[in-house]
C-alpha cells in the first residue's frame, strides 16, 4: 500500500503518509506501525518547515516519504538513519530546488516541469531511485553553468553601479569637507568640483576607500585647497607649490585609468600659484557644496558591533525568506545573497531566476533581523 500511495495521488499535495493511507485505504494502524509512520511524517514535516520550499517541490518531497517508510519496514528502522540512496535523492531535490517556484514566471514553470518528469516516473514505479538521481543531477548540472553565468553578470553589473554611487558619495563628501569655509577663486572651484571630482571617483572605484591610494589622493586634495588660502604661512605655501604638481603627476602615472583631465588641470593650479606669488590672486567666489545621496552614507554606527560582525559574516549563496510589508500583493520571496560588500556595508540579493535585485544596507538587515526574524530567515536544509 505504501508503494502505491504516490501513484494514487494525481495532484500536487502536502499530505503526510497517515493522511494518504486514510484517504486511499481507510487503514487503522497498530501502535507499532502508527509510531513508525509518525516518526517519518514528523521528520519530513520538520525538514519542510526548515526549508520552506515551494508547494510543488514540497509535494515532490512528500511523495518520497512512503519510500523511506518501506525501507524502515523491510530493513528495520535503524536503516533510515544510514546513508541511503533515497536520502541522497532528497538532499539533491531540496538543495537544488530551494528558491525555485512557479511564481518566478516562465523560468519557474519550465524548471518545475523539467524536474517533475523523473520524479513522477519514480513515484509511479517506472524508474529506480538511482536512475532518478542521475536524471536529476544531469538536469541540474546543465542549468548550473547557465545560472552561475547569469548570476555573475548580475553581480558584476550591480556592483559597478553600486561602486559608482559610493564613489560619487565619498568623493563629494571629501570635497565638501575640505572646501567648507574656504576662500577659493572661481576656476579652482570648477576644477575641484569638475576634473578633481571625477578623478577622486575613479581612484575610489579602482583602489577602494581603505587603500593607500585613496588616503594619498585625499591628502593631496587637502594640501591643494589649503595652499590656496590667504592665511597660510608663506614658507608652507611655497613648500606645497614646489611639491604638489609633481606628486599629482607621479600619482597619475601609477593609475590604470585615464588621467588626462586631471593632468591638464595642473596648468591651472600652477597659474594660480604664479598669480599668488605676484600678489594677483583670483577673485574669491561663493559656491554651493556638492549634493550628497544620504542613502549611500555609512549609517550603521548605531548597529550593535556583534550584529555587524554577524551580518558581515554572511557568505555568498546564503538563502533567506523576505516579506516586503510595503507590497501587500507580493508573496514571501525566496532570496539568495550574491554580494556582501563589507567596505560599504551593503548586501545584494536576487531571486532564483537571477532577474530581480534587492539592495539592502547593514542597517536594513539589522532592522529585519531584530524586528521580525520571520521576515528574513536563513534556510537550514537538512536531512530528515
Amino acid at each position: 500500500m505504501l508503494r502505491k500511495l504516490p501513484a494514487l495521488s494525481k495532484e500536487d499535495h502536502g499530505d503526510t503518509i497517515h493522511v494518504q493511507l486514510r484517504k486511499h485505504h481507510s487503514l487503522t494502524l497498530q501502535p507499532q506501525g502508527h509510531a513508525l509512520i509518525a516518526v517519518i511524517d514528523d521528520a519530513f514535516s520538520e525538514m519542510l518547515k526548515q526549508t520552506d520550499l515551494d508547494f510543488k517541490v514540497e509535494s515532490f518531497v512528500r511523495d518520497l516519504a512512503p519510500h523511506v517508510a518501506t525501507i524502515a519496514i523491510e530493513a528495520n528502522v535503524i536503516a533510515i538513519t544510514r546513508q541511503q540512496p533515497i536520502l541522497s535523492l532528497l538532499d539533491t531535490i531540496i538543495v537544488e530546488c530551494v528558491g525555485w517556484g512557479e511564481d518566478l514566471g516562465i523560468l519557474g514553470e519550465q524548471f518545475m516541469t523539467k524536474i517533475a518528469a523523473p520524479i513522477v516516473e519514480l513515484t509511479n514505479g517506472r524508474a529506480t531511485i538511482e536512475s532518478t538521481q542521475k536524471d536529476l543531477e544531469k538536469l541540474f548540472t546543465k542549468d548550473s553553468s547557465i545560472l552561475k553565468k547569469r548570476e555573475k553578470q548580475l553581480r558584476d553589473s550591480e556592483l559597478l553601479v553600486l561602486a559608482g554611487h559610493k564613489a560619487i558619495y565619498n568623493s563629494a563628501e571629501l570635497l565638501n569637507k575640505q572646501m567648507t569655509g574656504k576662500q577659493l577663486p572661481m576656476f579652482i572651484i570648477f576644477l575641484l568640483q569638475g576634473a578633481c571630482f571625477e578623478f577622486l571617483q575613479q581612484t575610489f572605484i579602482t583602489f577602494g576607500i581603505k587603500s593607500k591610494e585613496w588616503l594619498n589622493i585625499s591628502r593631496l586634495t587637502e594640501a591643494l585647497i589649503r595652499s590656496l588660502q590667504p592665511n597660510i604661512n608663506a614658507d608652507k605655501r611655497q613648500e606645497v607649490i614646489n611639491s604638489l604638481p609633481g606628486q599629482l603627476i607621479k600619482f597619475c602615472k601609477k593609475t590604470s585609468f585615464n588621467t588626462e583631465k586631471m593632468e591638464n588641470s595642473l596648468a591651472d593650479i600652477e597659474t594660480e600659484y604664479q598669480a599668488i606669488a605676484a600678489g594677483e590672486r583670483g577673485d574669491i567666489c561663493d559656491f554651493e557644496l556638492l549634493d550628497l545621496d544620504s542613502s549611500m552614507a555609512d549609517g550603521n554606527t548605531a548597529i550593535d558591533k556583534k550584529m555587524v560582525r554577524q551580518i558581515s559574516g554572511f557568505d555568498h549563496h546564503r538563502r533567506f525568506l523576505y516579506d516586503d510589508k510595503s507590497e501587500s500583493e507580493e508573496k514571501v520571496a525566496r532570496l539568495k545573497l550574491i554580494l556582501n560588500w563589507q567596505d560599504s556595508e551593503r548586501l545584494l540579493f536576487t531571486n532564483h531566476n537571477r532577474r530581480k535585485v534587492l539592495h539592502m544596507t547593514y542597517s536594513d538587515m539589522a532592522n529585519n533581523l531584530e524586528s521580525d526574524y520571520k521576515r528574513l530567515t536563513h534556510y537550514h536544509p537538512s536531512r530528515p
